[in-house]
């Protein structure tokens, strides 16, 4: 059976199935052209003989009326001729049967021939009265009846071309029809087995792109589509397995980083706790009180200070509580840009150009957090003197149905190599002691949260440009959730 053949088999099978109904469909096609060509033959020859027939009447007129020796000759010859054809198309008629009006106009035509004969040949002596009156009276009717059997045969001839060519219109219809169907056949079966294939796999290859490693589904048949289709999937395990391996290994990394960035940042207020107790018990020793209130007044700030490392350490990672609702974006960033003016030096501006009707569904303490970690980043960024400027701007794209919020600087900018990393928890390229390097992580995670985007332009000594994009409207306004 076919259907137990692979794929290239049924496709040459398919090809040697179309090739063939062509084949006996152009047999069928040249046989009725054969019949066609013995009935337009027919036709052409009983034209000729009526044509002759017509020649024979004239020639036998003039012979009576001048009764002269050549148009008898003449006479003679064409009845010859005309009995000739009559042969010649009997003998052409392979398939036909000859009409009986074939054989009676050759029977007439030996009629006549036998009583034009009868006139005497020597008409040189012969006056026209002396002709027999009977013999013209003979050879007039059996002329008659020659033309008008031969127009008989020419309008038979004629309707039987008609016919046939009526009739052969239905096996070429047929024919086409059934070529139609069973190329619509051929195109369904080819579109089933290789384009509804070759689509299952460009969307599991989108599906992988996107993370998500599902193996496809295996034909029955065990054909090419089968072989390919278990090559992917083994791609595909081969994929998971690999991806499985790189997230325990950036797992690993990621804890390294992690325990790097804490012991580092929480080193130093720890070596200037301890160094504080020891000098404030030394003042103990010696009655010094002043030296021992500053030393513990050490101890609090840099205690305080350790613990914003590990309040900032947990707004990182723990979930945050988020309650999204419509929102001024004018108001966000007027209490952003109010909270860094009291940390901003003297050449600095602050500048605002946000539509004062922008309203973005979101989680506005939330996005007040983000932004002002990335103002006052862009602050840190700007040497003093000479100062700069540092604004944050809003615009609408409807296109995207997105709020687009910008804060730029003109200081010193990012390197291109560190440009990939800014937002990895605890990368920073501030001095050690100046930053935590968890800012723009926090900022990060904000914006993803808000199912939104951020990015960053920045050439060294110009400034940078960082771009958040959030949707302007949610679709559905989540209140705050347990906390974890």
């Amino acid at each position: 059976m076919i259907f137990s053949l692979n794929l290239r088999e049924k496709v040459a099978a398919t090809l040697f199935s179309y090739l063939l109904i062509y084949l006996i469909f152009g047999s069928v096609i040249f046989s009725n052209f054969a019949k066609f060509n013995e009935h337009a033959t027919l036709l052409i020859r009983s034209v000729k003989l009526g044509n002759i027939c017509l020649e024979i009447r004239r020639y036998e007129k003039n012979y009576i009326i001048s009764r002269k020796l050549e148009d008898y000759l003449t006479t003679k010859n064409y009845i010859n001729e005309a009995l000739d054809s009559i042969n010649i198309i009997v003998s052409d008629l392979k398939e036909t049967a000859p009409p009986l009006l074939l054989h009676r106009l050759q029977t007439r035509l030996k009629e006549y021939s036998e009583v034009f004969s009868d006139f005497r040949i020597n008409t040189a002596t012969i006056l026209p009265e002396s002709l027999p009156r009977q013999t013209q009276i003979n050879v007039r009717e059996l002329g008659k009846e020659l033309i008008e059997i031969s127009n008989d045969l020419i309008s038979y001839e004629q309707e039987t071309l008609k016919q046939f060519v009526a009739e052969a219109k239905l096996p070429i219809v047929v024919a086409s029809l059934f070529l139609m169907v069973f190329t619509t056949v051929l195109a369904v079966f080819l579109s089933k087995k290789l384009i509804t294939s070759l689509k299952s796999l460009e969307s599991a290859a989108e599906t992988i792109a996107k993370g998500t490693f599902l193996p496809l589904v295996l034909p029955k048949q065990k054909d090419e589509i089968y072989s390919v289709k278990q090559a992917f999937n083994l791609m595909v395990e081969e994929l998971e397995q690999r991806q499985r391996h790189l997230l325990q290994a950036h797992k690993l990394s990621s804890i390294g980083t992690l325990t790097s960035g804490i012991a580092h940042q929480l080193n130093n207020p720890l070596n200037n706790i301890s160094t504080s107790s020891q000098i404030a018990v030394a003042g103990l020793d010696r009655q010094d009180l002043p030296s021992v209130a500053k030393m513990l007044d050490n101890i609090s700030n840099e205690t305080r200070r350790a613990a914003e490392i590990v309040q900032d350490l947990l707004e990182f990672s723990r979930e945050k509580n988020f309650f999204i609702h419509p929102a001024s974006m004018a108001d966000v960033v007027d209490q952003v840009l109010n909270i860094a003016a009291n940390s901003t030096p003297e050449g600095i501006h602050l500048k605002k150009d946000v539509p004062p009707d922008l309203l973005v569904d979101m989680d506005s303490q939330k996005i007040t957090e983000a932004l002002l970690n990335l103002v006052l980043n862009a602050i840190h960024s700007i040497p003093v003197p000479p100062g700069g400027i540092v604004s944050v701007s809003a615009s609408v794209d409807r296109q995207k149905d997105e709020a687009v919020i910008v804060v730029a600087d003109n200081g010193c900018g990012i390197p291109p190599e560190y440009q990939d990393s800014i937002f990895e928890p605890f990368f920073t390229t501030k001095e050690i002691g100046t930053g935590t390097g968890l800012g723009l992580a926090v900022a990060y995670g904000i914006v993803n949260k808000h199912q939104g985007t951020i990015s960053v332009q920045s050439t060294p000594g110009s400034g940078s440009f960082f771009t958040i994009s959030l949707p302007l409207h949610a679709g559905v306004i989540r209140h705050k959730p347990a906390e974890l």
